[in-house]
C-alpha cells in the first residue's frame, strides 16, 4: 500500500509504501514525517479537500488455471471523513 500525497491540482508524489496485513480487511499503518507544506496538504485532505491525499493498494489474485490477475486501486482520503471531522479520527504530532 502507498500513501501519497498531492498538491490539489493532480499531482502526487509518494511518502510510503508498506505491507498490508495480508488478511481482510487488509489493513495498514503509515507512519511518515511530513514538511509543513505537507502537513498542511494532509489536513486539509483530512478536512474534505481532494487531490491532497491518496492511498493505493497493489496486489494479485491467483486464478485457476489463469494465472495471477494484477489490480490496483487508488482512494482520495478527502472522501474517507465528513468534512471538519479530522481532529475526532485522527492525531497529528508536532
Amino acid at each position: 500500500m502507498t500513501l501519497a500525497i498531492g498538491d490539489g491540482s493532480g499531482t502526487f508524489a509518494d511518502l510510503q509504501s508498506v505491507r498490508s496485513s495480508g488478511y481482510p480487511p487488509f489493513s495498514a499503518l503509515f507512519n511518515t514525517a511530513l514538511t509543513s507544506e505537507q502537513s498542511g496538504q494532509a489536513t486539509a485532505a483530512l478536512n474534505g479537500s481532494p487531490d491532497r491525499l491518496t492511498v493505493t493498494y497493489r496486489g494479485q489474485v491467483q486464478r485457476s488455471g489463469q494465472g495471477a490477475a494484477q489490480l490496483a486501486a487508488t482512494a482520495d482520503l478527502s472522501r474517507w471523513l465528513p468534512a471538519g471531522t479530522s481532529a475526532n479520527y485522527i492525531r497529528s504530532i508536532s
